[in-house]
């Protein structure tokens, strides 16, 4: 996703896509075969005003992706990426406790391996 990186931000036009590409998934049943997907739109969505709920939603359903597939995607550079953005809209819902958490759980996959992909 070229938006992840634009400057500024452009990821909150990729919902729409990202949503009918899971949905498409669904369907044809393979819902966990892409866990980025669904990180790219749990941001997407905290990017999104109004969303907050439908991206902490989607947020955790990408973690249960994540975990799905095993310990080398949740220290991925996408997921570590995803956490911060979880942490900040957290942050901005005044739900401090779990941004801590996530930031918590970042700093604690960067610390522990550093050849991060």
């Amino acid at each position: 996703m070229y938006t992840q990186h634009s400057k500024p931000s452009r990821i909150y036009e990729a919902v729409a896509p990202l949503t009918y590409m899971i949905e498409c998934q669904n369907r044809i049943g393979i819902p966990h075969s892409a866990p980025r997907l669904r990180l790219y739109l749990a941001v997407a969505l905290s990017r999104t005003s109004g969303e907050e709920e439908r991206a902490i939603s989607m947020f955790q359903e990408a973690l249960d992706c994540v975990a799905a597939w095993g310990d080398r995607l949740e220290a991925s550079k996408d997921v570590l990426w995803t956490r911060a953005n979880m942490a900040r809209l957290f942050r901005q819902m005044g739900r401090i406790a779990e941004a801590e958490e996530q930031e918590d759980i970042a700093r604690y996959r960067i610390n522990t391996r550093l050849d991060l992909t």
